[in-house]
């Protein structure tokens, strides 16, 4: 067992043959749930709570960085669909950065998870503008990294301007 695969694969789940992307992204929704649900438990600040996030998104996104190149290597392609740890970033990115608007909102936690959860979706599919563009061009560990990092802003800016209005 190789900790590159087994890492950029979230656990394996990369390896579902069907949509492993969006099994990443599913299983990134449940992770996403059950830590807030700590922190929540807690009473841990928001601060608190976005600095532990932007800890992990760090960490993930350097190690895959260095594991990319020895996966890719091992089994031919640099952005293989197996990869799905791209996808947590990215899905974390789309559900942290507006969850200030919901912080401590719990009948509105369900709408929450499935709006950003399909916006992810929608802008890593569809790659519109420069998502895709990076895409296309960056064939590196870092655009493999990149086009999900801007597909989770972008639902995350989306997402804030929807709960924005929807509060309104």
């Amino acid at each position: 067992m190789s900790f590159a695969k087994f890492f950029l694969t979230f656990c394996y789940i990369g390896k579902i043959k069907k949509a492993p992307g969006t099994f990443g992204s599913v299983a990134s929704v449940i992770l996403w749930f059950f830590v807030v649900g700590c922190f929540a438990s807690q009473q841990i600040s928001l601060l608190w709570q976005y600095s532990f996030w932007a800890v992990f998104l760090v960490v993930i996104v350097s190690c895959s960085l260095f594991a990319i190149p020895v996966y890719a290597k091992k089994i031919g392609e640099i952005d293989h669909k197996s990869i799905v740890a791209d996808e947590v970033v990215g899905q974390i990115i789309a559900l942290q950065l507006p969850f200030f608007l919901i912080y401590g909102d719990d009948n509105f936690l369900p709408e929450y998870l499935i709006l950003c959860f399909a916006l992810f979706r929608f802008f890593d599919i569809k790659k519109p503008f420069i998502i895709g563009y990076c895409d296309r061009n960056f064939k590196n560990p870092f655009g493999v990294m990149l086009d999900d990092i801007l597909a989770g802003i972008a639902a995350a800016l989306v997402a804030a301007v929807l709960l924005t209005l929807v509060k309104l």
